[in-house]
């Protein structure tokens, strides 16, 4: 048919386009019909699941196809550099688990020779001073912004703890020093303490036990601000955040250590007192008392001597080298009339409380009693003695101790968390659940534990205003409360927050021409005469006032039982030369 339309040479060439099309047709046919039933669409399978697989199918052999190819394109470029470097493989350089910290924690060397002391001397740990007591006085005169005391009856406290500069030696150990860390802030936050973490060895002599002495003493004189220094060791942590220490007891103490009388004075038992947690007032006495201590920390001979006098001198005690706690005990019971009167050992509440004995009765507590108390109800501290969370090795099972550490923290971080609503699953897990729900009225939740605005942190702020300031004739020193001998004019400034707060006179009262002034400084009110010391003495001591008016009353009714003849008179600080204004909590 197609010669009809067609040349003979042109049909014979579309008959053969046609069976070539139709064998194309048959493979193509034959074709899919194989891919069927190697990629598994099924009897059942329809188009689109068919074209769905074949996809998948390629992208799979793509996707190991390409990852592939990188990864040879990056050991090749890997293995340029490590020959040219001569370092490791990339995977050994990326991998912190497997590097070796011994390349980066490398000591510099800059040349100079460390200072190094006469071995025929005594250590040291630095020049003697003798008169620290006079020149933190006339420094906190200088500086009445920078108060000792920031409340009634609560100094100023720097909590000071620390670490070595190196890493742990163990995996775990920093992130336990981690954990320790930010309970001590939580704490101290909630308490208006300061805190200062240390990492340097300021002495190399001076290591391990004894790194704390040069480190106290550096502190105590660059900061004359600072009434006590709060020692804790790193093992320690806080587990009573509601419980506010009684600074009031420690007026006439020096010293403050968790320990017993008769176990340090009568039996010189080595754990007699324990020095993980303690207060040391900064004052000439505590110089004094490192300094007496110093001699037995430094490294090697002298420290390994001294350890074998105390282990002969005090009870119980193994044979090791020196230890500060050891010297501590052996120094108090050999001189006592030095220092006794000044140590406050204290047992009362737990400053240290020993791990061993607290961690298996947290759940019990919880049951039964409530944070504030700080004794074996709801210790303040628990102390993890020997479990050495740091180091390679310690005195007990590593299990027992960084389950009871997790514990411990936890222990104390659920009275953090309470305040906003959660709390850990479980003394032993990372994990929280929360305990309320949110509202609309966050102000008007209750605050269980009051840990959210504590009265003990409760600031409040200065006077700006005038204060009235009672002019009073007053007699003679000796007439005070006889009610005769000559009379004086002697000017009396009485700014109300600061006579709530105490009265103490100085030696070097503020003198405006003939007349003695008073002189406000670190709250406190200082004047020369010490009958008026006593007078306003009684003024704070009799009650408690609620206005100028009553304070105004008292003051006149106390002097006129004294026999004075008194008068008011109103005028402001600032034309009396008076300082004014101090913080009260």
């Amino acid at each position: 048919m197609l010669d009809r339309f067609l040349s003979a040479r042109r049909a014979w060439q579309v008959r053969r386009i046609m069976r070539n099309g139709k064998l194309t047709f048959l493979c193509l046919f034959l074709t899919v019909i194989v891919l069927r039933g190697n990629l598994g669409a099924g009897r059942f399978g329809t188009p689109g699941q068919d074209l769905k697989e074949i996809r998948e199918t390629f992208s799979y052999y793509r996707k190991r196809v390409e990852p592939r190819r990188v990864l040879e394109e990056a050991q090749q470029v890997s293995s340029t550099s490590t020959v040219s470097d001569g370092g490791d493989s990339s995977s050994d350089s990326n991998n912190y688990a497997t590097f070796d910290l011994k390349k980066i924690l490398v000591d510099e060397d800059d040349g100079e020779p460390e200072f190094k002391r006469d071995p025929n001397q005594p250590y040291a740990l630095g020049p003697k001073i003798t008169d620290w007591d006079e020149q933190r006085g006339e420094w906190l005169k200088k500086n009445p912004n920078f108060p000792n005391f920031v409340g009634t009856n609560k100094p100023r406290v720097l909590l000071v703890t620390g670490s070595s500069p190196k890493p742990c030696e163990n995996p775990v150990g920093d992130h336990y020093l981690l954990k320790s860390i930010k309970n001590k802030i939580d704490y101290c936050r909630l308490h208006g303490i300061e805190i200062f973490y240390n990492m340097a060895l300021l002495d190399a002599e001076m290591a391990g036990f004894w790194a704390k002495l040069p480190l106290l003493r550096k502190l105590l004189l660059s900061h004359p601000e600072v009434e006590f220094l709060w020692w804790m060791d790193s093992d320690a942590m806080f587990t009573d955040m509601a419980f506010e220490l009684p600074w009031e007891r420690y007026k006439d103490a020096n010293l403050v250590m968790h320990g017993w009388n008769e176990m340090v004075y009568d039996q010189k038992n080595w754990i007699g007192l324990n020095t993980g947690s303690f207060l040391l007032r900064n004052t000439q006495w505590a110089l004094d008392l490192l300094d007496v201590l110093a001699p037995m920390g430094p490294k090697g001979k002298v420290r390994e001597e001294a350890g074998a006098l105390l282990t002969r001198e005090l009870k119980d005690r193994p044979v090791f080298e020196a230890d500060d706690q050891s010297a501590m005990v052996y120094i108090l019971a050999t001189q006592k009339e030095i220092w006794g009167d000044k140590v406050y050992l204290e047992n009362a509440y737990y400053l240290h409380g020993y791990w061993g004995i607290l961690v298996d009765k947290y759940e019990e507590m919880i049951e039964n009693y409530h944070p504030g108390l700080g004794d074996h109800r709801w210790p303040l501290v628990t102390h993890f003695v020997g479990c050495k969370p740091c180091a390679k090795f310690g005195d007990y099972s590593v299990e027992r101790c960084l389950k009871q550490m997790d514990r411990a923290f936890n222990f104390g971080d659920n009275q953090i968390l309470q305040m906003y609503g959660f709390t850990h699953k479980s003394l032993g897990s990372r994990r929280v659940k929360r305990t309320r729900n949110e509202t609309s009225n966050p102000l008007e939740v209750n605050d269980e534990l009051g840990l959210l605005h504590p009265p003990f942190k409760a600031v409040k702020v200065s006077f700006e205003m005038e204060i009235p300031v009672s002019c009073i004739k007053a007699v003679s020193n000796a007439a005070i409360f006889a009610g005769a001998g000559n009379r004086d004019s002697l000017y009396v400034g009485i700014p109300f927050s600061v006579l709530l707060m105490s009265a103490s006179y100085a030696a070097n009262p503020f003198f405006l021409g003939e007349v003695t002034m008073l002189e406000l400084h670190a709250g406190f009110l200082y004047f020369s005469d010490k009958a008026f010391h006593k007078l306003l003495r009684n003024v704070v001591e009799a009650s408690q006032f609620e206005s100028f008016f009553e304070l105004e009353m008292k003051l006149m009714q106390l002097c006129k039982q004294s026999g004075l003849d008194t008068e008011v008179s109103y005028s402001t600080p600032a034309s009396l030369g008076l300082r004014y204004g101090s913080t009260e909590e």
